[in-house]
């Protein structure tokens, strides 16, 4: 699928992404979610949380 600014993408109803700018191999995005949906951004979802005692591998450090 390609978008080109100003274009939207639809998730269900209540899920609306809008291409605002394209720049420089640069995308950026608007989001429109019901606040009861968490929005995270890949590199924060993916990091393990301050709680997590372990290392690499699952092994305690």
């Amino acid at each position: 699928m390609t978008r080109t600014p100003n274009q939207r993408l639809y998730i269900g109803d209540e899920i609306q992404i809008k291409v605002t700018k394209v720049d420089r191999g640069y995308v950026s995005l608007g989001i429109t979610a019901p606040k009861h949906l968490p929005l995270v951004k890949s590199e924060l979802h993916e990091r393990p949380s301050d709680n997590d005692l372990t290392g690499p591998a699952g092994r305690a450090e």
